[in-house]
Order: C-alpha cells, then structure tokens, then sequence
C-alpha cells in the first residue's frame, strides 16, 4: 500500500493512474450520473474522485445543466496529491 501511495504521488504515475480510471469506469459512472439526475454529486473516495469528475462534465454537455461537485477528505493524516482537483467546486477537509 506504501509504494502505491507514493509511487502515484509523481505526476507521471498519476496522469496513467487517471487514464486507465477513465478507461475502465467512466461510461458507468455516465449511466449512472443520467439516471440520478443529481443535484449535488459528493465524492467520498477522493483518490479516484476524477472519473465522476470527467462523467460530470459529460453530463453537462449533454443536459446543459450545472451540477456541483464537492469532495469530502475523511482521512486525518497526510494529503495525498490526487485528492484536490480544480474542477471541484467544494472540498471538506476534517483539520
């Protein structure tokens, strides 16, 4: 688990972390963004926070309707870099 965490902090690693992400489970997070309809989309796991992220933008090109994103960082310790996203428009931080 500490090689991950760390090895995935390097930018490199995390733009092929983000793409295989992408790859593997974007056109389910698109289903089920669709068939929500949410008002508010809340990642709790903000590790992989970018593949609803990326669903997200989709949803809103294609219903032209703004949905928020807010990030929720349970964990107490270090900060991982792949937590914080500029396209989230709110992130909690319990410190």
């Amino acid at each position: 688990w500490r090689a991950l965490w760390y090895g995935s902090a390097a930018y490199p690693i995390r733009l092929v972390t983000r793409a295989l992400h992408d790859f593997s489970v974007r056109r389910r997070f698109q289903r089920l963004l669709k068939a929500a309809a949410p008002d508010l989309v809340v990642s709790v796991h903000p590790l992989c926070q970018h593949v609803p992220l990326t669903a997200r933008a989709w949803l809103e090109r294609e219903q032209r309707r703004r949905v928020p994103f807010a990030t929720v960082v349970t964990d107490l310790g270090s900060a991982h870099p792949m937590w914080f996203d500029g396209r989230v428009d709110r992130c909690f931080v319990p410190t």
